[in-house]
């Protein structure tokens, strides 16, 4: 209990992933650079198909085996990235830090991650990047790009 309480009496840090290599650089860069005991570490991801279902509200919009292909794809989602936080949150805990993993499902990534790091008292975000050139990030925009223009606590961007 008293090492549950020391646990979460620290800082409170963000780690957005998405099951890339750069995510899981900045992870570990985290675990080696930045990390302090007492840390509270948050593993944040928002699913790839988080806000891209639109069944719309028109019935018959899309046939029976459309919708059973949709709901097959968002199981499978689920369950990767289930199996994906569950494997950092293992890293974490076999180095004996307090941490646990979120899906969140928000359309937006970059606005999802912002949200939950202020509602949650984020000291800290610490994310990778993908090297994405800028006309692509203009284009696109890019999940770094928001959430280091938007976060109101500190950001750290691995490259």
């Amino acid at each position: 209990m008293e090492q549950q309480a020391q646990a979460t009496s620290g800082r409170i840090v963000v780690l957005a992933v998405d099951g890339s290599d750069p995510a899981k650089k900045s992870f570990d860069w985290y675990l080696d650079n930045v990390h302090k005991e007492g840390d509270n570490v948050f593993i944040v991801t928002v699913g790839e198909l988080a806000g891209k279902i639109d069944l719309g509200f028109f019935p018959g919009k899309y046939s029976d085996d459309r919708i059973k292909e949709i709901v097959q794809q968002a199981k499978e989602e689920s369950t990767r990235v289930e199996t994906m936080l569950a494997d950092y949150v293992d890293s974490l805990r076999a180095k004996r830090i307090h941490g646990e993993g979120r899906q969140l499902t928000e359309k937006n990534a970059g606005q999802a991650i912002c949200d939950f790091a202020e509602k949650n008292g984020a000291s800290l975000i610490c994310m990778g990047t993908r090297g994405q050139g800028l006309v692509r990030r203009t284009m696109l925009g890019s999940v770094s790009d928001y959430i280091i223009h938007h976060s109101k606590c500190p950001c750290i961007l691995v490259h």
